[in-house]
């Protein structure tokens, strides 16, 4: 995390997870409203939290909409996810890897999703 200041005054945040065989993965974020070192890290365990809070995205059901129409959405695409799951804001890259439509579920298309920071 990155606040106020230029150069070497500026002030910056730290946080991160240890993840057993994972390799790590840095982010940068920059806010210039930021004005104290502690409003840093605080600021840096929040955007931890929002990108790791929400390990896995099985699926997604897809409704016919003007700005997101059937067909779409084809296989192996990557778009932004962003919405609000209940108690956090969700934020994340996904790829589609698989899709179904059944006319039970009427105009939702069934996206199977997984998120492309997850990929090899």
């Amino acid at each position: 995390m990155l606040g106020n200041g230029e150069g070497a005054a500026t002030l910056r945040g730290r946080a991160y997870k240890a993840v057993p065989g994972r390799m790590r993965r840095t982010r940068v974020v920059i806010d210039q409203n930021l004005k104290t070192e502690a409003a840093c890290n605080t600021r840096a365990k929040e955007e931890l939290a929002k990108s790791t809070m929400l390990e896995e995205i099985p699926e997604l059901l897809l409704e016919d909409h003007p700005n997101a129409p059937h067909g779409a959405v084809q296989l192996g695409d990557e778009f932004l996810l962003e919405g609000n799951a209940g108690w956090f804001d969700v934020s994340v890259w996904v790829r589609c890897i698989a899709r179904s439509f059944s006319p039970d579920e009427g105009s939702q298309v069934r996206l199977t999703v997984i998120r492309t920071d997850r990929l090899n």
